[in-house]
């Protein structure tokens, strides 16, 4: 038996040994103290599975083993470590019986850990505890979810996440009382994700999680090399989305909080949104048309960013095919007011992307009044 195996079957006799004096009728303080060690040592665990297998892979495929060194870079990691699958809570750590319940069981459990009493809490098998956890913050249970957390219920990478399913009003809330469990909104998801990105059009939840120290530069690694690893920190993903779907204010909230625009391509997210529901790929396919009022609600955000140094002639780099420059990306949704903007703040229509300049674009594909903004002679 490894060295490794054997530390990691220590930390479970361990936990064990935790699980059972929590069961044991002691004082407030000890049963508290008892709760702390059991997590303390389920993070241990999880670090030395996680540091297990990927020992197990590296030897597999015949490279280094994977070591905590400090000076390891992302882009040295063993590229067997990319787009390795698992389910959503895939890092919490359980016993081989910690999944052995009956049916009956969890679904009394489950519904009491909704608008059921305090009282029917009753188990503290980790696995158990957290299926419960999901339920009770998705349909935002304050009381049902600090119990289970004070009774040492874990917050793995994909928890927080069942949150943004609550009601709104307790959102807040359940956020809260994460932090007071070790999570902040910097800890990551799987592959790095970040949360903030996902509440841009929540401008509450948005200031909240700002307020809390979120950093708008962290997102998803964009190679997603490392399941359990951590985020990018030159990203733009949340300026981005806030670009396309969020209001002027929610972009000023970011900018101020230093999201950097030469992380990423917001302006072209801007200028290429489409109206809520269109159909993914229809930019290229049957074409979109929005409303006036919809082309025009994203100005003033292309304004907002212009003035905060994006470049109207940015060109995109991407290994994929894409529109490049924001013109083009205008021109594809049909906006023919952002295009107009674009033109008078010294965009290029005839810059070439992997879909041809905006003219060449608006060409095949556009409205009258497009070829007209644009200076297309038409038959």
């Amino acid at each position: 038996m490894g060295a490794q195996q054997q530390r990691q079957q220590q930390l479970q006799q361990q936990l064990q040994q935790q699980r059972q004096q929590q069961a044991l009728p002691v004082g407030e303080p000890q049963r508290v103290q008892a709760m702390e060690n059991a997590r303390q040592l389920q993070m241990q665990m999880m670090g030395a599975r996680q540091q297990q297998q990927q020992q197990q892979q590296a030897l597999a495929m015949g490279a280094r083993p994977v070591t905590n060194s400090p000076s390891r870079t992302p882009a040295q990691m063993p590229t067997m470590q990319m787009h390795q699958m698992g389910s959503a809570y895939d890092d919490l750590i359980m016993e081989p019986a910690d999944s052995q319940y009956s049916s009956a069981t969890i679904a009394s459990f489950e519904s009491a850990c909704q608008p059921g009493p305090l009282s029917n809490i009753q188990t503290r098998n980790p696995d158990f505890l957290h299926r419960c956890l999901i339920h009770a913050i998705s349909t935002g249970n304050l009381e049902i979810a600090r119990d289970l957390l004070s009774t040492g219920a874990p917050i793995v990478r994909h928890t927080p996440n069942s949150i943004l399913t609550a009601p709104s009003a307790q959102q807040i809330s359940l956020f809260e009382l994460f932090t007071e469990y070790g999570w902040t909104p910097n800890t990551p998801g799987c592959y790095g994700a970040m949360l903030l990105p996902c509440v841009v059009t929540n401008l509450p939840l948005l200031k909240w999680f700002l307020v809390h120290g979120a950093n708008p530069n962290l997102g998803v690694q964009s190679d997603y090399r490392d399941r359990l690893g951590g985020p990018d920190t030159d990203s733009c993903a949340a300026l981005q989305k806030a670009a396309s779907t969020g209001t002027l204010e929610a972009v000023h909230l970011l900018l101020d909080a230093g999201a950097q625009i030469r992380n990423g391509t917001p302006l072209h997210c801007a200028a290429g949104a489409c109206p809520p529901g269109t159909p993914l790929g229809a930019p290229l396919n049957d074409g979109v048309t929005p409303s006036k009022e919809f082309d025009t609600s994203r100005i003033p955000v292309m304004a907002l960013l212009v003035e905060r140094g994006a470049d109207v002639n940015q060109a995109q780099e991407s290994r994929h095919k894409v529109a490049k420059y924001p013109i083009v990306h205008a021109v594809l949704v049909g906006a023919v007011e952002r295009v107009k903007w674009l033109l008078e703040n010294g965009a290029d229509p005839e810059a070439r992307g992997a879909w041809g300049s905006a003219v060449e674009c608006a060409k095949w594909r556009s409205s009258a009044e497009m070829k007209r903004v644009l200076n297309i002679n038409t038959p």
